[in-house]
């Protein structure tokens, strides 16, 4: 799992979670308290739900 985030994420951020016994949800929760602090005009740069995907192509379907 971990090299396939990498290869997906690239540079970017991940952490490994377990909803159930919350590993890793404290990280999550730093991450986005730590970025929802900066100013809203510097909010795009962290998401920007209209940038082009960057990741690599992959095979797979998704449910809908």
């Amino acid at each position: 799992m971990k090299r396939d985030s990498q290869r997906m994420r690239g540079a970017g951020p991940f952490v490994f979670t377990n909803l159930k016994d919350g590993t890793g949800v404290a990280n999550v929760i730093e991450w986005l308290e730590e970025k929802l602090s900066a100013p809203v005009s510097e909010r795009r740069v962290i998401i920007d739900a209209h940038a082009a995907y960057t990741g690599t192509p992959h095979s797979h379907e998704h449910g809908h």
